[in-house]
């Protein structure tokens, strides 16, 4: 499946190097994965004569470490100076008599490029869920690791 995206609107901004962009999805297979299988998807980046110049991929965890499911994957970046139109292309293997392959909630997001994103933004995906180990003091008063204080008592 394709998808052609008209980026020339922004062509000024892009050509000065003050676009980046975000290509997100969850990409995955419906049986434990090998090289040759699991969806993919890409972007390319092409200039006014519609020649492709840069390319961007997105591909799945490959097995043992990613197996049955989807996992989310992304790539940031600047978009290439020149580019006019991006095409975003997924692909999807087919196996012996199925699709083995499986994608959901592709996106691919321009966003101005900031002097500095790093400054007043939460860079943690994240950022917000706790995972830590708890620290407990007179076995009523349990501080997070963030320090966050909670008074449930220990059993």
């Amino acid at each position: 499946m394709t998808q052609g995206i008209d980026v020339s609107p922004v062509a000024s901004l892009i050509s000065q190097g003050n676009v980046n962009f975000k290509a997100t999805a969850y990409l995955g297979s419906t049986t434990a994965l090998t090289a040759a299988q699991g969806a993919s998807m890409a972007v390319a980046f092409k200039n006014a004569s519609g020649q492709m110049f840069n390319t961007v991929t997105l591909e799945p965890i490959a097995f043992p470490y990613g197996g049955e499911g989807m996992f989310l994957q992304q790539q940031i970046g600047p978009v290439p100076a020149g580019t006019v139109n991006v095409t975003v292309t997924l692909t999807l293997q087919v196996g012996q008599h199925t699709i083995s392959s499986a994608a959901d909630s592709l996106s691919f997001v321009l966003t101005e490029a900031v002097a500095t994103p790093a400054l007043g933004t939460n860079l943690i995906v994240n950022g917000g869920g706790e995972a830590a180990p708890m620290r407990c003091f007179r076995r009523t008063l349990c501080m997070s690791q963030v320090g966050r204080p909670r008074t449930t008592p220990l059993p």
